[in-house]
């Protein structure tokens, strides 16, 4: 049986109440997701959105999954983060 929190993935291996003592939980091995809200200018999100139907062509002809948009937004953060991280260090 599963049981899903609202911030993250924890499976129950034993027993029906995942607050109850006696139940053993395995360590979450999941990241949390937190929503958060941005304003961009128009050119970016034209820009970001050009790049997310290159990424639903590519998909489409390969057969591969098409991605979701949520998660194509993600690397776009996670791949400026570690940008601004690299400039911080020097």
């Amino acid at each position: 049986m599963a049981w899903e929190t609202n911030l993250s993935r924890t499976h129950v291996i034993a027993g029906s109440n995942p607050a109850s003592p006696t139940t053993k939980v395995v360590q979450n091995l999941f990241m949390a997701k937190v929503k958060v809200s941005i304003a961009i200018d128009e050119k970016l999100a034209k820009e970001i959105d050009s790049y997310l139907r290159e990424l639903v062509m590519e998909a489409a002809k390969s057969g591969k999954p098409i991605p979701k948009q949520s998660n194509v937004y993600e690397e776009i953060v996670w791949k400026g983060w570690e940008v601004v991280k690299k400039e911080r260090k020097k």
